[in-house]
Parts: structure tokens; C-alpha cells; sequence
């Protein structure tokens, strides 16, 4: 039986209360009341957009979240192209 209290279950859910909570404190709250739905909606995709693209991560070098997975993705290897020596022919 899986424990929901268990600390596996805690620490899958870590992140997003982190993210959720970061997102509570430094726009929600700050900017209340809030008198639409749309200004909710048109606040949070800018604090999306900064969270990703400009906030600067200490943990990654102080730099934004996009440019540190960009960096990831351009040093993986790419699988080589040419032909496949180890399948025999079925001729």
C-alpha cells in the first residue's frame, strides 16, 4: 500500500509547492486585490516569462533557467548517422 504521508510522496511534490508558493508570494500577493481574471492571466504569463527567461538561478551559474537547459541540449552528443554495422542483412 502506498502511504500518502510517506517522505517519497513529499518530495514529488516538492516542486511545484516550491513554484506555486514563489508564484503566491511574488506576484499574487503583492498585487492584491485583483479585479479581473484577466489581469491574473496577463500577470502570471509575464511572470512566466521572466521566471524562464531572466530571472538569474544561482544554482546554474546565475543564469536564466532557458539559456541553462539551452547549454544541455547543445552539449549532448548527437547519435551518429551513418550506417548500422552491427544489423546483418536479411538477403
Amino acid at each position: 500500500d502506498h502511504d500518502p504521508t510517506s517522505s517519497t510522496s513529499c518530495l514529488t511534490n516538492l516542486t511545484p509547492q516550491t513554484a506555486a508558493g514563489l508564484y503566491k508570494t511574488e506576484l499574487i500577493n503583492p498585487e492584491r486585490p485583483w479585479r479581473t481574471v484577466d489581469q491574473v492571466e496577463f500577470a502570471t504569463f509575464e511572470y512566466v516569462d521572466w521566471f524562464n527567461h531572466h530571472r538569474l538561478h544561482a544554482a546554474i551559474g546565475n543564469r536564466p533557467p532557458v539559456e541553462h537547459e539551452t547549454l544541455f541540449y547543445n552539449q549532448q552528443t548527437a547519435p551518429e548517422t551513418g550506417p548500422n554495422t552491427n544489423v546483418r542483412a536479411l538477403h
